[in-house]
């Protein structure tokens, strides 16, 4: 009961602007036990929360926790993200090019010759026809292919490339 709750003390005006009655919360915590966000739900009636509703409620905040605790994860890992821009053929390559592979580039004037200039010649070809026969498919939208690609120190690392193209009717 919002309304008779301490916690909610110097906050019922939004209760009564919203039509809020009754809340219940849920603390999400990472893997260290610390609360990195909440999960909430509100009512407009006083209502108090059944056993299978806590349940649930419990159930997803540990998911949401895993999500949320997955995603800085997966910010951290070695992903180069781009987008390319076909009908210019100009690649926006965030950070993450020079963080992985250390190449920093000129955003203003990066092509795809420019980007298969950094694939194994011997995965040249097949890349390229790859990515060619996937952008004539009207049907796909998805392509992923692996191959070795270059870095600042003339190294090459295996990487799977996975792109994600937005068509029109053309």
């Amino acid at each position: 009961d919002i309304h008779n709750d301490e916690r909610w003390e110097g906050y019922t005006d939004l209760a009564i602007k919203y039509n809020f009655k009754s809340c219940w919360s849920e603390p999400i915590f990472n893997n260290k036990g610390s609360v990195i966000a909440t999960f909430a739900i509100y009512h407009d009636t006083i209502k108090k929360p059944e056993n299978l509703e806590i349940n649930i409620f419990e159930r997803a905040a540990r998911l949401i926790s895993l999500i949320l605790q997955n995603f800085t994860y997966i910010k951290a890992t070695y992903n180069a993200i781009y987008d390319w821009n076909i009908r210019e053929d100009q690649f926006y390559w965030g950070n993450s090019l020079t963080r992985v592979f250390g190449h920093k580039i000129n955003e203003d004037s990066f092509s795809l010759r420019d980007w298969a200039k950094w694939i194994h010649p011997d995965d040249l070809d097949e890349v390229l026809q790859d990515l060619d026969m996937f952008m004539a498919n009207p049907d796909k939208s998805k392509w992923s292919y692996e191959y070795r690609f270059k870095d600042v120190n003339d190294q090459f690392t295996y990487v799977e490339e996975v792109g994600y193209l937005l068509r029109d009717e053309n």
